[in-house]
């Protein structure tokens, strides 16, 4: 046996160009390694035994804190869970503050616990006491007014009087001060107080308050509800009155093409009448006057329904918008409402498991334990990844969903020019209409001798 290795270590040697010594140096340092390794497994193996031992040791007692000081071996795991804590926590806060910002005051988190109230009212109850030693010391200043002067008593009762007001009148102002400080005092004990919540606490009140939303948010549907009622009401009256203000403007349309027509009747018999002077062409001229009033009256009227029909359907559009809103509104209430209720009634489930779950790790193996805080860690990178994407996909989603509106904006606004070319043309036409029509004047409009009544004879 010696005789073969020694040859293997020959041919090793011969192959790789060493020499006894170098070969030998080698051998002690592979030695050494092997040593090393064996001595770090062994240490390793000991330590795990000892946390196992202990672990067991500690569920026996049912001593949970015992655990959590063998956890803190796991540094990597306590800082973790310490750090999961705090972001909750702050995030909390965070959230209240974010409630604050758009109107939103919610007892559950903005609250002020009685030791910190009472920092307040301390203050409060101070200042108080100081205002009533300013009015206590104004008295004695009102009834020094009173004494007689001889001897000097009313001028030395009024000074000391004075002084005691300004001494008083600078304590009030300085207690005013220190309620100031003591609600300030109280809102960073608040925020402490919240920051320092443990997991579980902050598990706990973010269930409230998400409770306490699912709340609001079912009372706001009543309101989106009447509000919606309102639109569509608003807008079925708009389309009963534009259906009216429509036979309006056709029976005028009708009525005035009719009337005018007889009015150019009336004035074809005018023309014809030699005599000026005579009834019939007077009573021809009131005839005149009264279908041209009658024309206005009902030009009027024609114009009115017009107006009106234009203003209904801009408002027609308007309740269409906040229709459609309301509904939006009222359908995504719901769907929040629906997710948060599942929300809640999951987590509370996953939170009582989780919660098991921690108390139970003392039933886990060291080793177990560190791939533990692997797979929260991995979840965490996966999760943030998860994050990442999805606000990536949204925001390209954002981005195709508002195309329409905006193309549909610049259509608009093609169209609003259209519409304006479209106005300015007929206008422009109807200006030369009027210009091709003298804009309605007879030929002779400046002759004097078709106005004139009384012509003599002769003349």
């Amino acid at each position: 046996m010696a005789t073969i290795q020694g040859k293997t270590t020959a041919r090793v040697m011969a192959k790789q160009g060493l020499t006894v010594e170098a070969s030998e140096a080698l051998a002690r340092s592979r030695a050494d390694a092997l040593q090393k390794r064996s001595e770090a497994t062994r240490k390793s193996t000991e330590r795990l035994s000892q946390i196992n031992t202990a672990l067991q040791d500690a569920i026996s007692k049912g001593d949970i804190n015992q655990i959590d000081i063998l956890n803190a071996d796991f540094k990597s795991a306590q800082e973790d869970a310490k750090k999961n804590a705090t972001d909750l926590a702050q995030a909390m806060v965070g959230l209240g503050e974010g409630f604050k910002d758009i109107g939103l005051a919610l007892e559950e988190i903005q609250d002020l616990a009685p030791n910190e109230q009472q920092v307040i009212d301390d203050a409060k109850e101070f200042a108080a006491s100081k205002k009533a030693k300013l009015e206590a010391a104004r008295i004695k200043r009102a009834q020094a007014e009173g004494k007689t002067n001889i001897l000097g008593i009313r001028a030395n009762a009024i000074a000391v009087a004075d002084a005691g007001i300004e001494t008083a009148k600078a304590e009030s102002e300085t207690a005013e001060t220190a309620i100031k400080t003591a609600e300030q005092g109280a809102e960073s004990m608040r925020r402490s107080r919240l920051e320092s919540m443990s997991f579980e606490q902050s598990l706990q009140r973010m269930q409230t308050v998400t409770q306490r939303i699912i709340e609001m948010a079912k009372d706001r549907i009543g309101e989106i509800e009447g509000n919606l009622e309102a639109v569509e009401v608003g807008r079925h009256e708009i389309v009963e009155d534009l259906k009216r203000y429509s036979v309006e403007v056709d029976e005028g349309d009708k009525a005035l093409k009719q009337g005018k027509a007889e009015l150019q009747g009336l004035l074809a018999q005018q023309t014809e009448l030699l005599d000026k002077n005579s009834a019939e062409w007077t009573d021809l001229l009131g005839q005149i006057k009264e279908k041209q009033n009658e024309l206005g009256t009902i030009e009027g009227a024609r114009n009115i329904a017009y107006s009106r029909s234009q203003n209904g359907q801009r408002f027609l559009e308007g309740l269409g918008m906040q229709e459609e809103t309301q509904r939006t509104l009222l359908s995504f209430h719901k769907i929040w409402i629906a997710n948060l209720e599942d929300s809640v009634r999951h987590r509370s489930t996953m939170t009582d498991s989780h919660l098991g779950v921690i108390r139970a790790v003392g039933d886990q193996q060291a080793m177990d334990m560190v791939d533990r805080i692997g797979v929260e860690t991995d979840e965490r990178i996966t999760e943030d990844a998860a994050k990442h994407l999805s606000a990536a996909r949204k925001g390209m989603i954002n981005r195709m969903q508002d195309m329409p509106d905006r193309i549909l904006r610049m259509r608009d606004i093609r169209s609003a020019s259209a519409q304006a070319k479209a106005a300015f043309d007929d206008s422009y036409e109807q200006l030369l209409v009027d210009y091709r029509r003298n804009y309605g004047t007879s030929e002779n409009y400046d002759d004097t001798q078709q106005f004139r009544e009384n012509v003599p004879s002769g003349a």
